[in-house]
């Protein structure tokens, strides 16, 4: 499954803003605007989710491929590559688990 760093800052953003709109304050400053782009949001979070959740984790086509160039040694990734996707999946994993309870 691939996860962009665009999807995921656009989760985390979604994610705030609810937390944020479910404070007090928030609710009794809250204007019909604020709900509407909230509720768009939102609606834009729950896209995303179906999205990830209905990806298979595995993609044959670019195992094989990866396979071969790694057998091959013309497959360069650095560290830090594979760590920022690990954290952003693991991220997306933590908002999704958060979400089912």
């Amino acid at each position: 499954m691939i996860i962009s760093s665009s999807q995921v800052n656009a989760v985390l953003k979604a994610r705030n803003l609810e937390q944020t709109m479910n404070t007090p304050d928030a609710k009794e400053c809250s204007s019909t605007t604020d709900r509407s782009e909230s509720f768009d949001e939102r609606q834009m979070v729950n896209k995303v989710k179906r999205a990830v959740l209905q990806e298979t984790d595995i993609r044959p086509d670019k195992v094989a491929i990866i396979k071969y160039k790694i057998a091959k040694g013309n497959y360069p990734i650095s560290g830090s590559e594979v760590a920022d996707k690990m954290i952003n999946r693991i991220l997306v994993d933590s908002i999704l688990a958060d979400d089912d309870t």
